[in-house]
């Protein structure tokens, strides 16, 4: 069932026309003034009600760029309407002075810095120490995995370790299972009310599972008997004979050659674990190989399925059995991220320590908590207005937060009032924790409000920064229902789509005065005819090179400036937005054989380059010389000087190897902490710079290098870090979305001067340039084996929406691809 949502959305076409005295939800889409509404609302506040200050006007932002950004307008606009000419009454004249003499009081903050406040300022009413040092998590949680690893495993596990090991796949890819379990550890709460897990922990009792699969092993070992019993029975059934011979080689015989092995003394699931991973398999065909034991088809013989009488209940065991396999399989992660939250929690107490999410999770918990409501009726004291801006990367602890302090109950003195600006058609912050349901069902919420008269629901829908040209072409393409659908008939927790406008001919933005390019404003590549997604990368690389090209050498464009006279397309008004690194890699060698000359944006990503990679890899292998596949990674780095096919060749290198010897060297100089003639040494001994220097890309391949290695010796020294330490520093700042801090990771790079712009797409959010080419979002993100979702039923919008973190990726595929399938169109 459908429930549309009604047209209650009023267009904002005069700001003193808002109703400042009720809650407000404004959707602004991209363009539309969003920023120049909360600014003119706020001084309306100031305006408009002598007992409110611009201290009890909190504004929240999820940027520090941001955060300057509001300070500076609404600090402007204040002077503005000083200076303006206007006629003021004496008190207000006074009142707006004293506001710009006490503008460091202003409540702006990301939403972290926010609850660092509240955590600070309150910290009776929180249970919060006055000082508290700001950690990331990432470190922290993965030293602590580690220490798990050594101390507390080979005791809770003993010799079951070994299987549970294999079954969670640690064995195969350690670094994946520890990022995994660090990220769960992060993101993961108690509350049954937000996240369901799957499987369940209360579910996976270790002895529970062990002795039963035991148990079924040897079953199925009376059932089977002595072989070749069940592969003779087997093979006299009426089948196809090729697809006889592949089941017997392939499973019959592998179950009677483990299950020989077993006996009721020693029943060791090592011996049978190979045979249920070949089982619970897909084949070519699909199907789970299990399956297939079962003949659907049989010849024109007949059905003889008594020359195997037990194959239907040997099957019926089997698929038992990897049933068990697969809830053992999830044991060891599931666990040690439980004891992991415990531990940091612990230990972040006994130090004093606070991470980013703590700032959030510690205010949440005391807002909802016993006796919370003095100290709510302070924070309330103080901030009677809240606006939260760019509300769509939100998430549902944040939501919890401002709802419990603004959204008062109907009983309530009507003092707080929450205004949420945002736009869900820009929510494509879900891989750092941001959640578009959390802003569907607040809007659900804000729509039941409206309906009790306690709240507005305004749209901004003029677009005052691209053309109406392009901006139509954007309303019949989003618009689509193959795309996001008109908003009024989508489903409620479906964004939808309403269409934006264009201001009058004398306010629209600045056009071009001469275009001799025969382009349209919006240009589609069609990229069907590729055979792979490899392929149409290179094809739209190349073409995305052409073009630029011939726009600015050819197409004859000039802008008519407001402000100037006309002036040339030039290479710095061209930007090229890709989804990742790897999808810049295949453009950056084009670009520099079609001379045009391009720079990164104040490009963040040191950490995500490709060289922060490879140091890391190097790194572990430093720390760890005796593990053998984490050496294997590092030989393949530039920092080696062997093929590939050298190292296939060879399980390991002998001793004497030169690669071998600087390992051993660069692993002396970790041990005794001499930084500096490692990161050296791991340069020049290496031949580094010798064999890359005539490299196109050097210069840049060598700042990366040295920004890394400066950055890294500081924290080793300032942070008393050893070498594990600092591979994970190094790998928590290439996987978190929190970054270094301040400008550390912002790539160092000559002047930009007129160069295209490289961006990736989460950073060119709310940028302007007059040409924009989308070559990237041909990345295929891979989930990890993890399948996220939200439950909700569209029929009951007011009921709560919950994500769905299922690690056996055996529920909901259909939701999950869906919701992965909208964050790219977004």
């Amino acid at each position: 069932m459908i429930v549309s949502l009604p047209s209650d959305f009023h267009p904002i076409d005069d700001i003193d026309g808002m109703d400042l005295t009720r809650h407000a939800l404004v959707e602004a889409s991209a363009g539309t003034g969003k920023t120049y509404t909360i600014e003119n609302l706020v001084v309306r506040l100031l305006k408009e009600e002598p007992d409110l200050n611009l201290e009890n006007i909190l504004l929240v932002t999820f940027t520090e760029k941001a955060t300057s950004e509001l300070k500076l307008r609404i600090r402007q606009k204040i002077e503005q309407t000083l200076d303006g000419g206007q006629r003021l009454e004496t008190d207000l004249r006074k009142k707006l002075a004293q506001t710009l003499d006490g503008f460091d009081n202003a409540a702006i903050y990301t939403i972290h810095g926010f609850c660092h406040t509240l955590l600070r300022d309150f910290p009776f009413e929180t249970e919060n120490l006055f000082q508290q040092e700001v950690i990331d998590d990432g470190p922290l949680l993965e030293k602590l995995l580690r220490e798990q690893m050594r101390s507390d495993w080979p005791g809770r596990y003993g010799r079951r370790l070994e299987v549970l090991l294999a079954l969670s796949s640690f064995s195969a890819n350690p670094h994946e299972f520890i990022q995994t379990a660090v990220n769960l550890a992060t993101r993961l709460s108690d509350d049954p009310d937000r996240d369901i897990l799957v499987p369940d922990l209360a579910e996976l009792d270790l002895d529970d599972l062990w002795q039963t699969a035991q148990q079924t092993v040897l079953s199925l070992k009376s059932m089977v008997g002595p072989p070749p019993r069940f592969s003779d029975g087997y093979g006299r059934l009426n089948i196809n004979a090729r697809t006889k011979t592949a089941v017997i080689r392939d499973m019959i015989e592998p179950i009677e050659r483990a299950l020989e092995r077993v006996d009721a003394d020693a029943c060791p699931l090592a011996e049978i674990m190979p045979v249920v991973a070949t089982l619970g398999a897909r084949h070519s065909s699909g199907e789970r190989n299990i399956d297939r034991l079962v003949p659907q088809k049989w010849l024109k013989a007949g059905k003889n399925l008594h020359e195997c009488p037990r194959l239907v209940a040997i099957t019926h065991r089997l698929e038992a059995l990897v049933d068990l396999f697969s809830r053992l399989s999830h044991v060891l992660m599931l666990t040690s991220v439980r004891r992991l939250q415990a531990d940091a929690r612990a230990m972040k107490m006994r130090n004093g320590w606070l991470s980013y999410q703590d700032m959030l999770t510690r205010v949440a918990d005391f807002l909802a908590g016993e006796g919370a409501d003095e100290g709510i009726r302070k924070i309330r004291d103080r901030y009677r207005v809240a606006f939260v801006d760019e509300f769509q990367d939100t998430d549902d602890v944040q939501w919890q937060i401002f709802s419990t302090l603004f959204l008062r109950r109907p009983d309530d003195p009507p003092i707080q009032r929450l205004f949420l600006i945002g736009d869900p058609k820009q929510a494509i912050y879900g891989f750092r924790g941001a959640d578009v349901f959390t802003y569907l069902a607040a809007r659900q919420r804000m729509k039941a409000l409206a309906e009790q008269g306690r709240a507005n629901l305004y749209d901004l829908r003029v677009n005052w920064r691209s053309t109406p040209q392009l901006v139509e072409r954007f309303n019949r393409l989003f618009s689509n229902d193959a795309w996001f659908g008109s908003r009024e008939e989508t489903n409620p927790f479906e964004i939808g789509y309403l269409p934006s406008g264009s201001p009058e001919p004398d306010l629209k933005p600045a056009a071009t005065s001469c275009d001799r390019s025969q382009r349209p404003p919006f240009n589609v590549m069609d990229l069907t005819a590729a055979t792979s997604h490899a392929t149409a990368k290179i094809v739209l690389a190349r073409f995305v090179c052409r073009e630029i090209g011939y726009l600015v050498w050819q197409g004859g464009i000039r802008f008519r400036g407001r402000d100037g006279p006309d002036r040339a397309l030039h290479f710095g008004d061209i930007a090229i937005l890709v989804r990742s690194q790897s999808e810049f890699t295949l453009i950056e060698p084009l670009l520099r054989e079609a001379s045009i000359p391009y720079a990164y944006y104040r490009k963040p990503g040191l950490f995500q380059c490709r060289e922060a990679h490879w140091l890391s890899m190097v790194l572990r292998a430093v720390c760890s010389p005796e593990q053998a596949a984490s050496v294997r990674l590092a030989l393949l780095t530039p920092f080696f000087d062997i093929a590939p096919a050298e190292l296939q060749s060879r399980r390991e290198l002998p001793a004497d190897h030169a690669s071998q010897q600087l390992l051993v060297r660069w692993h002396a100089h970790a041990l005794r902490r001499r930084w500096g003639p490692l990161f050296q040494s791991l340069v020049e001994d290496s031949g580094l710079n010798l064999r890359h220097c005539v490299d196109p890309a050097w210069d840049r391949t060598e700042t990366n290098f040295q920004q890394l290695f400066d950055y890294l010796e500081a924290a080793a020294y300032t942070r008393n870090l050893d070498v594990g330490g600092l591979v994970a520093l190094l790998d928590s700042l290439r996987l978190s979305d929190m970054g270094a801090g301040s400008d550390d990771d912002i790539h160092q790079i000559e002047d930009e001067g007129d160069k295209v712009q490289i961006l990736t797409m989460h950073v060119s959010k709310g940028l302007e340039f007059p040409v924009v080419f989308v070559a990237g979002g041909l990345t295929v993100r891979s989930g990890g084996g993890i399948q996220v979702y939200h439950t909700a039923d569209p029929a009951h919008p007011e009921q709560a929406c919950r994500k769905v973190i299922d690690l056996t990726a055996g529920s909901g595929k259909d939701q999950a691809e869906k919701e992965n399938e909208d964050e790219n169109k977004r």
